[in-house]
């Protein structure tokens, strides 16, 4: 709890610190062109209303945290440009104008967000190529995580996504936690599960609970699992499938049930059987939080998302440095084992992917031949 409160001070600080540093953007823009050293009051409340009721309007339509992460942008790149033309300007000796940092600092701030616009709403692939000892058949896996129906894509999104993903012919699917959001509704959900149940994967659709999963909304977890198992996905809770001889795929249940709810989930050496070291083990754990763990208990591979990649540039880095997540993106190995985090094929109530870009992520696993 106490890093949750942390971060929304650090929220409301930096907000602060952007609508200053506009507003007196905004109101030195206005003095230049009014060629006036101060302003009337009348003139400094109407600028610092402009401001104030254009961060209303994008809080509105895309909601708070969207509208922050828009005036930080403008509010960085302006404060840069103020600067490096303030420097050029006292090498040059010269004063320089208003308008040019103005509107490069606009110009920035529009292209690097228009890019993160298009990286959380287009989902790309990303190909991983394992190898194993075991004797097992070759695998084809397709991993997704962070799903959030509802925010970027709803119910019909998703279907045609799932059709691009059912062109890989994936031997088995996992979902690894999030799928749906705090705002999604039951119509999508139903609708959603209806097109995983078109989806035939020959080794099954295999999926694990996200900490967004259990939010209070219009339905709850129980009504969630039934629709995705009546459309013949296996719903893993700290419990173990086989869907291959010599392949376990392991479940396990969301770490936020634990940290912030004061649950138990099972111990991955107890969760995993005993001759599971003799057989090629996948874990599926939502938060990237247990890699020590997982290698300890012998399990040849885990897939998590829940991290988004990192998101946001700089702060991409942000959770590993504060000890909450093991990795953020990519493929890595502890212990020998393979762990690889997705950054998801959607968004929270982030609408921007400054630092990473959507994605679906296949997995392919090459066995012992002799």
């Amino acid at each position: 709890m106490g890093i949750w409160i942390a971060i929304l001070i650090f929220l409301i600080l930096i907000t602060l610190a952007a609508l200053w540093q506009i507003c007196r953007g905004v109101l030195r823009l206005l003095a230049a062109f009014k060629g006036r050293e101060r302003l009337s009051r009348g003139a400094l409340a109407g600028a610092v209303f402009a401001v104030l009721a254009v961060f209303a309007v994008l809080a509105l339509s895309l909601r708070t945290i969207n509208a922050v992460i828009i005036f930080c942008h403008l509010a960085v790149f302006w404060f840069l440009a103020d600067l490096l033309f303030g420097l050029a300007g006292t090498l040059l000796k010269r004063r320089p104008g208003r308008l040019l940092p103005a509107v490069l600092a606009f110009l920035a701030a529009f292209s690097v967000l228009s890019l993160g616009w298009y990286q959380a709403h287009h989902v790309a692939r990303t190909e991983y190529r394992l190898t194993t000892d075991k004797r097992i058949p070759d695998l084809r896996m397709v991993m997704l995580a962070d799903v959030h129906l509802g925010t970027t894509f709803d119910a019909a999104g998703f279907q045609e996504l799932l059709e691009v993903m059912e062109q890989e012919k994936p031997d088995m699917m996992l979902i690894v936690g999030d799928y749906v959001d705090e705002s999604t509704s039951r119509e999508d959900m139903e609708k959603a599960a209806q097109a995983l149940g078109k989806i035939r994967p020959p080794l099954g659709i295999f999926y694990v609970f996200g900490n967004h999963d259990r939010s209070p909304r219009a339905f709850g977890a129980a009504e969630l699992a039934a629709g995705l198992r009546e459309n013949g996905v296996t719903v893993l809770e700290d419990e173990i499938a086989e869907p291959a001889p010599g392949v376990l795929i392991a479940g396990r249940k969301d770490l936020s049930a634990v940290r912030q709810k004061g649950g138990f989930r099972m111990p991955l050496g107890n969760l995993l059987p005993a001759d599971s070291r003799e057989r090629y083990a996948v874990v599926m754990d939502h938060q990237p939080a247990a890699f020590a763990e997982t290698a300890a208990a012998g399990a040849d591979l885990a897939v998590s998302g829940h991290t988004h990649g990192g998101q946001l540039f700089p702060f991409n880095r942000a959770g590993l440095l504060l000890g909450v997540v093991d990795a953020v993106y990519g493929h890595s190995r502890t212990g020998g084992k393979d762990f690889i985090v997705t950054s998801g094929i959607s968004d929270w109530a982030i609408r921007f992917k400054t630092g990473t870009f959507s994605e679906y992520t296949v997995i392919s696993v090459s066995g012992r031949k002799d």
